[in-house]
């Protein structure tokens, strides 16, 4: 019953981090909400992840959740991004490359 709660919440992280890096989620706006939560969690279930990608050979697994958090836990300036004009722009360019 663990495992399967916390693959859960894994899935719509690595659900939410695709839907940011292909810009249907504004990033600044999800990180403002939810940033200390998602590298929270990231920390919490960093074992967890590289037991299931050695388990079931599954490499890939989570990995675009891994990305995201270590990126927000290492940018300690992210609320000085850009306005809201310039992440619009970035939103419509990621959204016409995919």
């Amino acid at each position: 019953m663990q495992f399967e709660t916390i693959r859960k919440v894994l899935n719509i992280h690595e659900l939410t981090a695709v839907a940011i890096n292909e810009g249907v989620i504004d990033e600044l706006v999800y990180r403002r909400w939810f940033n200390s939560t998602l590298i929270n969690d990231r920390e919490a279930m960093k074992d967890f992840m590289v037991e299931v990608r050695k388990t079931h050979n599954a490499p890939a697994a989570f990995c675009e959740f891994d990305k995201l958090a270590k990126r927000w836990r290492d940018d300690p300036n992210w609320n000085d991004s850009p306005g809201w004009f310039a992440r619009k722009r970035q939103a419509a360019i990621k959204l016409f490359h995919a």
